[in-house]
């Protein structure tokens, strides 16, 4: 309790811990299955939650490069969008 654990610690709750805290650092999904022992990414998926907001700046992200191909220098953040 001291070191604020709620709960019961198991060795399993700590590899989701981890496995949570590295994606949240950035840490791509196929490198935290790759240091979990996963094979399937559809394993890892489910220690880690994926933030919505997450989703959208990787949304926003994509968009802008592929639109920056198609259209020029980043019209996204041109109108303000990012």
């Amino acid at each position: 309790m001291a070191a604020g654990v709620v709960g019961r610690l198991t060795p399993h709750s700590l590899r989701h811990f981890c496995a949570r805290h590295l994606y949240e650092q950035d840490v791509g999904m196929e490198v935290v299955g790759a240091l979990l022992g996963h094979v399937w990414l559809s394993t890892t998926a489910r220690y880690v939650l994926v933030p919505a907001e997450r989703v959208e700046r990787c949304w926003r992200e994509a968009n802008a490069r592929v639109a920056g191909r198609l259209l020029g220098p980043d019209p996204y953040a041109a109108a303000g969008w990012l």
